[in-house]
């Protein structure tokens, strides 16, 4: 398959300059990897509300908290 080169018109330039920038902003990381939530199993990073339990970082909205007594 044979790439052929066209020029880019300034009406496509803007259609395609936020699609551009909106791909690139997912693709940006998100911060510094810390571990794997033991709860759900997705990567857990420096900025996300966490909890350390045992050494393990754990997702905040994953931590359950402790039944009531009854």
């Amino acid at each position: 398959m044979r790439f052929v080169h066209r020029s880019l018109t300034p009406e496509r330039a803007d259609v395609l300059e936020p699609q551009i920038r909106a791909r690139a902003e997912q693709m940006k990381p998100r911060g510094t990897a810390l571990g794997i939530c033991r709860i759900c199993s997705t990567v857990v990073y420096g900025q996300d509300k966490l909890v350390l339990t045992a050494g393990s970082p754990l997702h905040h909205s994953c931590v359950r908290p402790p039944a009531a007594a009854s």
